[in-house]
C-alpha cells in the first residue's frame, strides 16, 4: 500500500464523524495526548527590568516542571486512549470522549513512555540519525498498547520495534504526504502574524507584555483551529498504517511480493510449479523452491497450522508432498501462536484455537501465556467475572487431560495458578451472585485443582 492508499481509508473512516473527532482531539491535546503548539517568540522585544526578568525565569521554571509531568503522566496515557479511540472508529464506533482514558493501564502507559523515552534517548547519544530511527522504531507502541492492553511494558517496545523493521521508511514517507497540508495550515498563521506585529508594535515600538501575551494567545487559539483537523487526518492515516503493519507476517509477504492467493491455490492443485525445470536454468529453480515453500506456508497457516485440520480436509498429502523444513514450520507455528495471544485480549472466543494449538503441539508455554492474560482480564475487569471464570477453567482442564504427564512440576504450578484466580473471582462473584450457574463451574474447577 502506498501513503495515498492510506490516506483514502482514513477519510473513509472520518466520513461523518469529522467535527466530533476534531473536538476530541482538541480535548486529549490539552490533556497532553499530543504535541503541543510550538511558538517562537524570538522576533519580539519585551521590556522587564531585573526583578522582573529573575520572576519571569522562575515563572517558566516552575511551569516546565509541572508541564513535564503533567505530560509524563496523563499524556501518556490519554495518548495511549487516543489510539483507542481511533482504532475503534476505523473498526466503525462512535467516537466518545470515555475512549480516552483507558482502564487499568495507567501505569502501564506511564512507564511505557518513559522506557521509550530512554531508549531514544540513549540512541540519540550516538548522534542524531540512530535517535531518529529509534523514535520510528518505537512509534507502534502506544498503539499495540491500546490494541493489546495486556501486553508488557518491554513487550510492547520489542513488539513496535520488529513491526517497525523495514517500514520506519514507509512511515515516514507517510507523514511526509500532509506536508502541503502542514504548509497551507501555516500560510494564514503568517499573514496573521504580520498583520498583529504591525498592530501592537507600532512604527518600531517595543511591544507591551500584555500585548505579547494576547498575541500568543491569539495566535495559538487560530493556529490549533486550523491544525487540528489535519491533526486528525494524519492520525487515522498513521493507525492505518500500523493496522496493516500488524497483520501477520506472511500476509506481508505475499503482499510485497505481488503474490496472488487464487492463482496460488490453482498452482497448487494442478501442481504447475516448474519442479521438472532443467538444472542449468538456476534462476527457474529457485523461483520454483521460493514457490514450494510460499504455497506450503499459506496451507499451513489457512488451516491453523494443524496437521489434524489438514488430514480432516483431505490436503496433508499434498502438503507432505512440498518436504517443508521442520525448522520452517516450527516458526510459523511460533508466528501463529503469537498472532493468536495478540488477538485473545480483545476476542475472548480465540482461546478455542489457542487451546486446539496447544493440544496438538503440547506447547506449555502457550498455555501458560493464555492464562496470563486471563489473570490481567480479572484485574482490569474488562470481561465478566463467570466468562473469564469459563476460560481459566477450559484451560487447566487442558493442562489435566494428560498431555502434560511428563511434566508434573508444571501441572502443579498451573493448578496453583487456577485454583488462585478462582479464588479472587470467587469473591467477586459473591457480591453479585446473578442466577448462581458460576457456581457450579467453581466447582468442577476447584475439583480438577485438589
Amino acid at each position: 500500500m502506498f501513503a495515498s492508499d492510506y490516506r483514502e481509508k482514513a477519510r473513509e473512516a472520518l466520513r461523518g464523524k469529522w467535527k466530533r473527532m476534531a473536538l476530541l482531539m482538541l480535548l486529549a491535546g490539552l490533556l497532553g495526548a499530543t504535541g503541543g503548539v510550538s511558538i517562537d517568540t524570538s522576533g519580539f522585544k519585551v521590556s522587564f527590568d531585573g526583578a522582573q526578568q529573575k520572576e519571569m525565569l522562575y515563572v517558566l521554571a516552575a511551569l516546565s516542571v509541572i508541564l513535564g509531568a503533567y505530560q509524563l503522566l496523563i499524556g501518556a496515557w490519554t495518548r495511549v486512549g487516543l489510539y483507542s479511540m481511533y482504532n475503534r472508529v476505523l473498526d466503525g464506533d462512535a467516537p466518545r470522549a470515555g475512549m480516552l482514558f483507558p482502564q487499568g493501564i495507567f501505569w502501564k502507559c506511564v512507564g511505557m513512555n518513559l522506557l521509550r523515552s530512554l531508549y531514544v534517548f540513549l540512541w540519540s547519544l550516538l548522534l542524531v540519525v540512530p535517535g531518529i530511527l529509534a523514535a520510528y522504531s518505537y512509534s507502534m507502541a502506544d498503539y499495540l498498547l491500546s490494541r493489546n492492553p495486556e501486553m508488557g511494558v518491554s513487550e510492547v517496545l520489542r513488539e513496535s520495534k520488529r513491526l517497525m523493521y523495514g517500514r520506519r521508511w514507509r512511515f515516514f514517507c507517510l507523514e511526509m504526504s500532509f506536508i502541503g497540508w502542514v504548509l497551507l495550515c501555516m500560510v494564514p498563521m503568517s499573514i496573521l502574524t504580520a498583520g498583529l506585529m504591525f498592530a501592537f508594535m507600532g512604527a518600531g515600538s517595543a511591544m507591551s507584555t500584555g500585548g505579547a501575551i494576547a498575541w500568543l494567545l491569539l495566535v495559538s487559539v487560530i493556529s490549533i483551529v486550523f491544525t487540528v483537523f489535519v491533526d486528525v487526518y494524519s492520525f487515522m492515516a498513521g493507525v492505518v498504517f500500523f493496522r496493516d503493519a500488524e497483520r501477520p507476517q506472511e500476509w506481508q509477504q505475499q503482499a510485497q511480493q505481488g503474490w496472488n492467493e487464487n492463482e496460488a491455490a490453482n498452482d497448487f492443485e494442478a501442481g504447475d510449479f516448474d519442479d521438472d525445470a532443467p538444472a542449468e536454468d538456476p534462476d527457474r529453480r529457485v523461483t520454483a523452491l521460493t514457490a514450494d515453500e510460499t504455497v506450503a506456508k499459506d496451507v499451513f497457516m489457512q488451516h491453523g497450522c494443524s496437521r489434524r485440520r489438514m488430514r480432516d480436509e483431505g490436503v496433508l498429502e499434498d502438503y507432505e508432498a512440498l518436504h517443508v523444513d521442520p525448522s520452517f514450520e516450527l516458526r510459523w507455528l511460533r508466528e501463529y501462536a503469537n498472532a493468536l495471544m495478540l488477538r485473545f485480549s480483545r476476542e475472548p472466543e480465540v482461546l478455542d484455537e489457542i487451546l486446539e494449538l496447544a493440544a496438538e503441539y503440547a506447547m506449555d508455554d502457550l498455555l501458560t501465556r493464555a492464562l496470563e492474560r486471563i489473570d490481567r482480564h480479572i484485574r482490569q475487569q474488562s470481561l465478566p467475572d463467570g466468562e473469564i471464570l469459563n476460560m481459566a477453567g477450559r484451560v487447566l482442564a487442558l493442562v489435566v487431560s494428560g498431555t502434560f504427564d511428563e511434566h508434573p512440576e508444571y501441572i502443579q504450578r498451573r493448578k496453583e495458578q487456577v485454583s488462585d484466580m478462582a479464588d479472587r473471582l470467587e469473591r467477586r462473584l459473591e457480591e453479585h451472585p446473578g442466577d448462581g450457574e458460576w457456581r457450579r463451574g467453581l466447582e468442577l474447577v476447584r475439583r480438577m485443582c485438589a
